[in-house]
């Protein structure tokens, strides 16, 4: 692992809003990662919603559930959506936000492996 994709991500820049996720052992083990409290409050405004992440050519459809506390994860979806990818530990996902009123997002990946 090198720390060079997570100062790559952290020089990622857009006009969209974006989050961040480090990909943690939990994360490809069947836990679920959690999101910014704060982008969930500003852009998530149901309790369950369908989310479009967008990679390449292709689209997966996950489901994003904010909790009372307002924080949020994606839940279902996740793990297909992982595995396909070839998410890794170390690996560092931008999550940008391409259309709001539908909630899709387009993926950014630096590879924490080679």
């Amino acid at each position: 692992m090198t720390n060079g994709n997570l100062e790559d991500a952290k020089k990622f820049a857009s006009e969209n809003p974006f989050l961040t996720i480090n990909i943690k052992p939990s994360y490809l083990d069947g836990n679920h990662p959690n999101l910014s409290s704060v982008f969930a409050r500003r852009y998530f405004t149901k309790r369950k919603q369908n989310v479009m992440i967008k990679f390449g050519n292709k689209f997966w459809s996950l489901k994003v559930i904010c909790y009372l506390s307002r924080s949020a994860s994606f839940c279902k979806g996740w793990t297909l959506f992982a595995k396909e990818n070839k998410l890794e530990v170390g690996d560092v996902c931008v999550f940008e936000l391409i259309n709001r009123e539908d909630i899709v997002f387009d993926l950014h990946i630096f590879r924490g492996h080679n």
